[in-house]
């Protein structure tokens, strides 16, 4: 569909741009303009690239905030000894080898981000390597070891006699730069290291270019930070074992698409990773594919169980700071009461929803009923399939509060917007409707010009794609949210909604970004969900 040419009588058949629009701002209506010219443009003959997403995601994904995160638990560190490693540094080695080696045989962390002053530009991989970086408490460099990919051994760094020099380079520039925002950190670095290049190689161009191409392999690099946990006890350990590490003193000192810490017991006999990902390269759901399959090549030691659930929803609750203003907080609430209200309505109103009740539209509506969701626009990414040979993403982006009736029956009201919902979710994975439409005329425009619209048009814009998010991974073991430059009330992530806990009871981690005063009503809304939402719907409590 994105490469087509349009007819001019065609041009009344391309999604009306007013849909994207629930409730009318003056910048509304020029804006509407600058998107039927865009759309006119299309007309004409302009092309347009698929996924407007990622290109989205280049632009306003730069922070270090907007990395997500996601985990795989109690995983075997070393399939092939007979026995732990015997101490923290052989540990390491063992481990950084084993990912380097795994790395090599997979295509998903196929890329690394170019920096730039507007937007980042997502480029492929031509080379599996992997840096292990050892930090101090602050989170400053102390030691950097490389694992090369030597698949083309004539081109392996690791015997080039300028190794150690530009290692020195980067850890020095990284340590220098460690607090800038990430968004103005990638820009400098890239500047700083070529400046202590070019002022070492002095008058030496061929040995400046291979600098360069020794420090490009390195930044580009997966990076592997390892931790150890101290606990004994089951429960203790369990507790330590999900506790948030602290990605600001875990700073991927590169541009590569993935940075893992790696947690391991005190016996060496498991390891935790925590993987960070840039929102640039990529998305949750290839990625949370990606390792499940490693936990499947790996092995698992033994079931994953989370904490005790904390029943007033606010207990065992971790907030960190992620950078630029935001915060992130993760915790663990039971879903059953979800669930069960799930499989009544899937009995009982499918007809009348136009197909099933869906947990994230659950969870919208019980959000909602919170005052400080009330009137909020939320976004919802919908996992497309593969889209010229690459997994796409399309977004859903609905306002529940708007199918509120006269009618009095709140399970009227759900149903409507439950069946408003299927339709849009049918329209995303098929790339058809106006959010579609939107995200491949953004294709169409200089990075620049996005920066001046966000600007120009700022409530027209949180009005297109929400000032709210929710996302959901089914298979997640760990899923911290991404923070946007758009979604200003926060975003919500939810992993497995039936993982054991060590008390017997199911739960799912839930990540929370946002401002602390946005965490907080954020779990208020939550808790309200997970206890009253058979109320919210007009049903019996005892379903």
């Amino acid at each position: 569909m994105s490469d087509k040419k349009y007819r001019l009588k065609n041009l009344g058949k391309l999604p009306p741009m007013r849909h994207l629009f629930d409730r009318w701002v003056p910048e509304a209506l020029t804006m509407m303009g600058a998107l039927k010219f865009l759309q006119f443009l299309r007309v004409l003959g302009v092309r347009v690239r698929s996924n407007g997403w990622r290109k989205v995601t280049s632009i306003f994904l730069r922070g270090e905030s907007s990395k997500f995160i996601l985990g795989s638990f109690r995983l075997n560190p070393d399939s092939t000894a007979l026995l732990p490693a015997p101490g923290r540094a052989e540990a390491q080695r063992r481990l950084a080898a084993k990912l380097a080696a795994y790395l090599r045989t997979t295509d998903a962390i196929g890329y690394w981000v170019e920096p730039g002053k507007f937007a980042f530009v997502r480029r492929k991989r031509r080379f599996r390597d992997l840096l292990l970086v050892e930090v101090d408490k602050m989170g400053m460099i102390v030691k950097l070891t490389p694992w090369f990919d030597r698949t083309a051994r004539k081109l392996d760094p690791a015997n080039s006699t300028m190794l150690d020099e530009v290692l020195q380079v980067i850890a020095y520039c990284c340590n220098k730069l460690h607090d800038m925002p990430e968004s103005q950190r990638a820009v400098e670095l890239q500047k700083a290291i070529k400046h202590m290049i070019r002022k070492k190689s002095r008058f030496n161009y061929f040995g400046r270019r291979r600098r360069m191409w020794i420090a490009n392999r390195l930044l580009h690099s997966t990076v592997l930070f390892c931790d150890f946990m101290e606990s004994v006890n089951s429960v203790q350990l369990t507790r330590e074992r999900f506790t948030m590490p602290d990605f600001r003193k875990y700073r991927n000192p590169g541009w590569g698409m993935l940075g893992v810490v790696a947690r391991f017991t005190h016996d060496f006999r498991e390891v935790d990773l925590w993987c960070q990902f840039n929102h640039v390269a990529t998305d949750g759901m290839p990625m949370q594919e990606f390792l499940s399959q490693l936990k499947k090549d790996w092995g698992e030691v033994a079931p994953v169980q989370y904490p005790a659930v904390q029943r007033n929803g606010w207990g065992g609750v971790q907030v960190r700071y992620a950078g630029e203003g935001n915060f992130r907080a993760l915790f663990f609430s039971d879903f059953g009461l979800l669930m069960k209200v799930r499989s009544f309505l899937n009995t009982h109103f499918q007809e009348k929803m136009g197909g099933l009740a869906t947990v994230a539209g659950l969870v919208m509506w019980g959000l909602t009923r919170h005052e400080s969701f009330a009137r909020r626009k939320i976004l919802l990414p919908v996992d497309a399939g593969e889209q010229d040979g690459e997994r796409a993403l399309e977004l859903i982006i609905i306002r529940p509060r708007q199918f509120n009736s006269n009618s009095g029956s709140m399970l009227d009201d759900f149903c409507m917007f439950q069946k408003e919902m299927n339709l849009r979710m049918q329209q995303a994975r098929s790339g058809i409707g106006a959010v579609s439409e939107f995200l491949e005329l953004c294709t169409l425009l200089h990075p620049l010009l996005y920066h001046i619209a966000r600007r120009v048009w700022p409530r027209a814009l949180g009005e297109v794609l929400g000032s709210a998010g929710l996302s959901i991974l089914r298979d997640a073991e760990i899923f911290l949210s991404p923070m946007t430059e758009f979604q200003s009330d926060g975003f919500i992530t939810i992993g497995n909604l039936d993982m054991p806990t060590i008390d017997g009871s199911r739960a799912a981690a839930v990540g929370i970004a946002g401002s602390r005063s946005q965490i907080r009503n954020t779990l208020d809304a939550l808790n309200n969900l997970a206890f009253d939402l058979a109320k919210m719907l007009d049903l019996p409590e005892d379903i």
